[in-house]
């Protein structure tokens, strides 16, 4: 559940064009991750939205 709503929330934060929504759902989408045992990729998407 909350994977689906991080990523509807990225494709609303992308066409509200918001850094700063778009930040927090990246955080939002590596819990959701890590919650399961994704760890690569959550390690992953938080190494590259670091240079965001």
């Amino acid at each position: 559940m909350a994977w689906i709503a991080a990523e509807r929330g990225m494709n609303a934060a992308e066409s509200a064009d918001s850094p700063a929504v778009r930040a927090s759902l990246i955080r939002s989408v590596a819990f959701a991750l890590l919650a399961t045992s994704r760890f690569e990729p959550a390690m992953r998407l938080v190494e590259s939205a670091a240079g965001y």
